[in-house]
């Protein structure tokens, strides 16, 4: 599996199409209408960016990857690692990961930092995608996509396709305080990927989030990487830490190729 950079009417985009089965997407910043910290390609409506212009950005967006919005699902984030199987009975359920075995949905969600998770099944046809904020991964959010998955859906792990999408790399993210002690003793296990610099606490994320899956079972050569970190990149992508908060977000999207 291996993501490809696409322009499209200056949108600018990461796609992978697995099999002519599913196809996964990630935004860039770039190509919309936005200004100032928000420029330009903002999707988030949580933001304190012009709304007219985040609507004209989803849009344009949604029009270049040839999407119906009518069709694009998304939930609100909680930071609680919950996991929802869609439709729901809410419009916007709350949740930190959605699943679905329907053609009709593409599954959405906003990130700025956090590891975007694409799952795919390929034997029993669901397709999902979680949020990776790093309470959710102290909170082994990924073992527990596995096992609802297992649960819900009677998913083998073997066979399960992840993706891992940008997110802010080991070189920028950091922790410190009591939060910085709990995550350190919460991820014990995971030592070899956390770090001590200073009075702060470094961790690879994505390497931890790799680690929970090859431990539920999921195979090493079924985990593939888009390993760009969204701090150092500003050319291309958002951060909540870099900008300090006041910034846009990027769109990771995943659905069946009808």
């Amino acid at each position: 599996m291996k993501f490809s950079f696409y322009t499209f009417n200056n949108i600018e985009f990461f796609k992978y199409i697995y099999n002519n089965e599913v196809e996964i997407t990630f935004s860039t910043r770039n190509g919309g209408v936005s200004k100032g910290r928000f420029a330009s390609l903002n999707l988030g409506y949580k933001t304190d960016d012009n709304l007219s212009d985040v609507i004209i950005n989803n849009a344009i967006y949604f029009a270049g990857l040839d999407y119906s919005p009518m069709s694009v699902q998304t939930i609100n984030i909680e930071h609680k690692s919950n996991l929802v199987t869609l439709p729901a009975k809410d419009i916007f359920p709350r949740g930190d990961g959605m699943f679905t075995n329907l053609n009709e949905l593409i599954l959405a969600m906003y990130f700025a930092d956090c590891l975007p998770i694409f799952i795919f099944d390929p034997v029993k046809k669901v397709i999902g995608l979680v949020h990776g904020g790093w309470r959710n991964i102290q909170d082994r959010i990924a073992k527990k996509a596995v096992n609802y998955l297992k649960h819900y859906f009677s998913s083998s792990p073997r066979e399960l396709l992840v993706a891992l999408g940008p997110a802010i790399g080991p070189c920028c993210f950091s922790l410190k305080g009591e939060v910085a002690k709990k995550f350190q003793k919460e991820l014990e296990e995971f030592c070899q990927y956390i770090y001590i610099e200073g009075d702060r606490v470094k961790a690879d994320l994505r390497k931890i989030t790799q680690v929970q899956l090859l431990k539920e079972g999921v195979k090493e050569e079924n985990i593939f990487h888009l390993p760009l970190c969204t701090f150092c990149n500003s050319d291309l992508f958002y951060s909540y830490r870099r900008d300090r908060g006041v910034t846009g977000r990027m769109l990771a999207t995943i659905r069946f190729i009808k």
